[in-house]
């Protein structure tokens, strides 16, 4: 599989990363999340994202024990020096790695939440990178205003933008808007790799027309996808390689997920502050979902106390 850098950053990945969090929101235990990522590596995927909210570390630490040698992101949502500091030893930890490749401020760039609003978790991100223990520093963003800060900031060095062809999930623009940044912030030498590109699955049907979107963006060097059954992975990795597997040979999602909510909603609003693509709203007391704007990243049902949000 094609590998390229990320940015200045000297850190070389495959066209197509491994994304875990559908192994979170598919509830795929350790064990067997771990066996579909050793598959992926062993097709040419050297690139792994995951999370702290992901709950993924264990699957990703049990894949390096069979595999090791790839390269790892993750992300934190920690605003403060101290509760980053807690988030990259978290990782160390329970990913048992000294040195993790990239570390990102994850959901950042949206309103009163930008780089500058996140001053001290950087800090001690940037203070991680000299001491050894992360190799880049970065944001994952929704917004088209998070990858433009990106672009803007001299201490970050990777973006981790949503980029699909229909704009699906950005709520302050439109697919050109988040393309006109992303490519700025490649020429100011950052690093970026996709996410999104198939709209939370909504785009599965049209995956080869949505993949040859996302690949022929020049400014993207990996783009993450959530995989969850060797199929899967067969299938995407045939895509990233130019090739073509059998569909009628191979068992895949004929469509993505989709956010139920159940009854017992009572209308909280926390879903509504964790939806990263303003997609979440309180109406007549109970949380409901646009499916204009949702992506189906399952934030929403992370951050539901009473456990009233489903992914299905």
């Amino acid at each position: 599989m094609e590998r390229r850098k990320l940015g200045r950053t000297g850190i070389e990945v495959s066209r197509l990363c491994f994304g875990t969090l559908t192994l979170r929101q598919l509830n795929i235990g350790p064990k067997e999340g771990a066996d579909v990522i050793a598959c992926a590596l062993d097709m040419g995927v050297d690139f792994v994202d995951t999370a702290e909210g992901y709950a993924t570390y264990e699957h990703v630490r049990l894949a390096a024990k069979m595999r090791p040698g790839f390269v790892v992101n993750t992300k934190s949502p920690a605003k403060t020096y101290a509760d980053m500091e807690k988030s990259i030893e978290k990782a160390r930890r329970e990913l048992d790695m000294d040195t993790i490749d990239s570390f990102l401020m994850h959901g950042c760039g949206g309103p009163k939440d930008g780089i500058e609003d996140r001053r001290g978790a950087l800090d001690c991100l940037l203070e991680a990178k000299s001491e050894g223990k992360v190799r880049a520093v970065g944001i994952s963003s929704h917004f088209v205003a998070g990858a433009r800060q990106a672009g803007e900031c001299p201490d970050i060095d990777i973006c981790h933008p949503l980029v699909n062809m229909l704009g699906k999930g950005l709520p302050d623009g439109t697919a050109e808007d988040m393309d006109d940044a992303c490519r700025l912030a490649y020429e100011a030498g950052k690093g970026l790799f996709g996410m999104k590109s198939l709209a939370g699955g909504l785009l599965i049907p049209k995956s080869d027309e949505a993949f040859a979107y996302a690949l022929s963006r020049p400014y993207l060097a990996s783009i993450a996808v959530g995989m969850t059954t060797v199929d899967e992975v067969k299938y995407n990795t045939a895509l990233f390689q130019g090739r073509r597997e059998d569909n009628k040979a191979l068992k895949l999602k004929p469509e993505g997920l989709r956010v139920f909510v159940l009854k017992a909603c009572a209308g909280c609003g926390d879903c509504v502050k964790a939806c990263p693509s303003g997609a979440m709203a309180i109406v007549d007391g109970r949380a409901m979902a646009d499916p204009q704007l949702c992506v189906a990243c399952g934030y929403c049902g992370f951050a539901c106390k009473r456990f009233c949000i489903r992914l299905v």
